[in-house]
């Protein structure tokens, strides 16, 4: 038998490069946490998403993101784009 475990985490969109395919679309998603005080890199996530929401993920600073792993440079593995995180208030 064979599980997959998977993890989530709410993280920061800090850009979107250009998609090639769809003029209002983005190709993937660029990512940010914070470690201790400071909002570092995580990596990029380009599969998940659906076009529909491109306007609205330009005006969206967070993300909710499926990952495999953590990387031991801080990196993700595997992730994808599950939604806009939810947010109180």
């Amino acid at each position: 038998m064979k599980i997959k475990c998977v993890q989530s985490e709410a993280l920061f969109i800090v850009g979107y490069e250009m998609s090639a395919a769809s003029p209002v679309g983005f190709g993937s998603l660029v990512l940010a946490a914070y470690r201790d005080r400071d909002l570092v890199h995580v990596g990029s996530v380009g599969t998940g998403s659906r076009q529909a929401e491109a306007i609205r993920l330009r005006k969206m600073l967070i993300a909710e993101i499926e990952l495999g792993a953590w990387s031991s440079d801080g990196k993700l593995r595997h992730p994808s784009y599950k939604g806009l995180a939810r947010t109180p208030g």
